[in-house]
């Protein structure tokens, strides 16, 4: 017995109305499932058998990867057709099954996927880019991995943190269920630990940001790393610190590891450090700081007193930095041409930003993913024209040239084969979760949202990428 209905949940501080479905068992017990989970729950949930049969056999494997069954399934691909027979069942992806779920405060879930054949292994410090199929929209967002790198049994996790316009992130925190189906990518990103490991490590995170500094320190911790390791996370309240109480065991098991955190929204008294981060923070609790190998992810104010921190100390070169937007020092464009959007015979004139965001404002939807200049999910063919990627600097100058709109800028006239594609199935939104002041451009009518930490950093010294 099913019946639409209106309920109340209690989410980031704040009640909200969402319609869903009451659902009458056969034991007159009654559960509420909103409607976005009964939509996830349905298509992209696994049942035991399908759980059981996750592998498809091998000589199938041969036969749907032949060219026969490849021009059969054109356009939509074997993949479309092999979900409905089995959700976990894919030959030209990966997808993944949400194993368990657990609450780390108020906001913020640790989710354990167990991911198809073949996936992985990631190193610690990258993240995955997930898709999962909401009220009838495949979901596009970046997670970082907060899971150590030598897992024994092949899973993976993701740490999320629910943001009031984040779709995907409430959805994952508060509703989503093992069973649960998601379409994942390999792991991704440069923000990664040396090979060798350095002899002093400087861990530092803010937020929700704590989530690739955690992956490697799990990671440091299975390795049975013996050199020194200073972990430096800032939250807002003692109730906001994630991975608290295992920080506080790893902190009396390893002797080598020292452990500090620190709140920037309560007053401790007799608290080793108060505020946000700054010079003599550094000095208290990592003595020879300037030296150490440092990697840093949290809001975008604390990268930026890291980097003004590093800078002053003549030591940028040891500091790594995850970001979650395009870095505020990066140019634009010259703002004097015309873009001219071959495919939806749209012209606009040039106003210095990205050509994604403009496109984007003139009423088209191209796909993206990170928006900065990593998954290359943006990825357009420019008929003509010369355009600059901001992250790498580099000039494209030839016609026909493929360029990445979310980080490129027009230098004059140029053309995209762009068109407008009404009623499209895919909306492609970059959730992060590790810094929910992020500052990151929101296109006026989609909701944004930063997911399970890990975004992508352009312009430092390093390219990295959802966060990422």
């Amino acid at each position: 017995m099913r019946r639409v209905y209106c309920y109340t949940f209690h989410c980031n501080g704040r009640d909200e109305r969402e319609e869903g479905v009451q659902v009458v068992s056969t034991s007159s017990a009654q559960h509420w499932v909103p409607t976005v989970a009964q939509e996830a729950g349905g298509s992209f949930h696994a049942g035991p058998l399908q759980v059981r049969t996750r592998a498809i056999p091998a000589p199938l494997r041969r036969v749907l990867r032949s060219r026969v069954v490849e021009r059969a399934t054109t356009p939509h691909g074997i993949d479309s057709y092999l979900q409905v027979l089995n959700p976990l069942w894919a030959v030209e992806t990966t997808r993944a099954l949400l194993v368990e779920k657990v609450r780390e405060t108020r906001d913020t879930s640790t989710l354990t996927f167990d991911p198809g054949p073949g996936w992985g292994p990631p190193e610690a410090g990258q993240h995955v880019q997930i898709k999962v199929s909401l009220d009838g929209v495949v979901r596009t967002r970046h997670f970082s991995i907060s899971s150590s790198a030598h897992r024994d049994d092949g899973r993976f996790t993701l740490t999320v943190k629910a943001h009031d316009e984040g779709y995907v992130s409430r959805f994952l925190h508060t509703h989503a269920r093992t069973g649960l189906v998601v379409e994942v990518s390999e792991p991704r990103g440069e923000f990664t630990l040396p090979d060798p490991r350095p002899d002093h490590l400087l861990l530092v995170s803010g937020g929700s940001g704590i989530t690739p500094v955690m992956a490697m320190l799990r990671t440091l911790v299975d390795e049975g790393h013996e050199g020194r390791v200073t972990f430096l996370h800032y939250a807002r309240t003692n109730a906001d610190r994630i991975f608290a109480t295992e920080l506080e065991d790893l902190a009396g098991r390893v002797d080598a590891l020292d452990v500090v955190q620190v709140l920037t929204g309560e007053e401790v008294p007799d608290s080793r450090l108060q505020g946000r981060l700054v010079v003599e923070h550094l000095d208290e609790v990592a003595k020879g700081w300037a030296d150490a190998t440092a990697f840093v992810c949290g809001p975008a104010g604390m990268l930026e007193a890291a980097e003004a921190v590093w800078a002053d100390a003549d030591a940028a070169g040891q500091l790594h930095v995850e970001r979650f937007a395009l870095h505020p020092d990066l140019g634009a464009g010259t703002g004097e041409g015309r873009i001219r959007l071959a495919d939806s015979e749209l012209e606009i004139d040039d106003d210095g930003r990205p050509l994604l965001a403009q496109a984007e404002d003139a009423g088209l939807q191209p796909d993206y993913g990170c928006r900065m200049g990593i998954c290359k999910t943006c990825t357009t063919r420019k008929v003509s024209g010369i355009t600059e990627n901001l992250t790498s600097g580099d000039t494209s100058t030839e016609d026909d040239d493929d360029i990445q709109i979310c980080v490129s800028v027009a230098k004059g006239d140029v053309e995209l084969a762009l068109r407008h594609r009404p009623g499209r199935e895919h909306q492609n939104e970059h959730d992060h979760t590790t810094d929910p002041g992020a500052q990151r451009r929101r296109h006026p009518d989609r909701p944004d949202d930063r997911g399970g930490a890990g975004d992508r950093r352009l312009g430092h010294p390093r390219t990295d990428g959802p966060d990422r």
